[in-house]
């Protein structure tokens, strides 16, 4: 299930999927599909400590995994609100639109492809309290977000 969320697109396997979320790896990356093989349905997340050993320690490597982290959080509480139901993985994509050079600003068709950057499955062991998430879903009715979720949640039970 992709939900479009500001300049980013969140995938979420909830218990809404059922059996059809077992079919999440066949479009993610290598990397990605030899993890879910390798760890079958036991996913869990990875300690941190574990991630820094393997991955080193550097500023920029930390930086990352924080933001990873942060972006987990955020999209689990966002998947959560539109829902209304615990969440058990979550994915996004990025992807970056470039302007038009200068000289073709006035062309309707956009001069550079957009890159799209997908981020791998991830365990959502998020915990919060009722009213952040309350306040997540009237943000979500408030910009009329609520018929995505909807149709995400129609097209997962099919």
């Amino acid at each position: 299930t992709v939900i479009v969320v500001g300049p980013f697109e969140v995938d979420v396997k909830s218990s809404l999927e059922g059996s059809h979320g077992d079919r999440r790896h066949v479009h993610s990356d290598p990397a990605t599909r030899s993890v879910h093989h390798a760890i079958g349905r036991n996913h869990r997340p990875i300690p941190s400590d574990e991630l820094l050993d393997e991955l080193g320690r550097s500023g920029s490597t930390v930086s990352f995994l924080r933001m990873d982290y942060m972006m987990m959080r955020y999209a689990t509480l966002y998947a959560t609100a539109g829902f209304g139901e615990e969440i058990e993985r979550v994915q996004w994509r990025i992807a970056r639109e470039r302007p038009n050079d200068f000289i073709h600003r006035f062309d309707e068709e956009q001069q550079f492809e957009t890159p799209v950057t997908t981020f791998g499955w991830r365990q959502s062991n998020v915990r919060t309290d009722q009213s952040v998430i309350n306040e997540y879903s009237a943000l979500i009715d408030r910009y009329g977000g609520r018929p995505a979720f909807e149709k995400a949640a129609e097209h997962a039970s099919k």
